[in-house]
């Protein structure tokens, strides 16, 4: 994604930066009994739903 800042001077400060996003689902640990199937829909939702409307402002109303 392209970002614009009209409010600084030297647009080559932040022209290479990555912006990282981090979720965590606190409680959802390994020893749970629906941790692989939590975990899963967790990657499914935020790699491809949650993408799709960040990028295509798509809502998703699968969930």
């Amino acid at each position: 994604m392209e970002n614009y800042f009209n409010f600084t001077k030297d647009s080559d400060e932040w022209a290479d930066n990555k912006t990282q996003l981090q979720f965590t689902q606190v409680g959802l640990v390994p020893e749970s009994e629906c941790y692989d199937i939590c975990s899963n829909a967790w990657v499914n939702y935020i790699n491809n739903s949650l993408r799709d409307l960040i990028i295509h402002m798509r809502e998703y109303t699968n969930i």
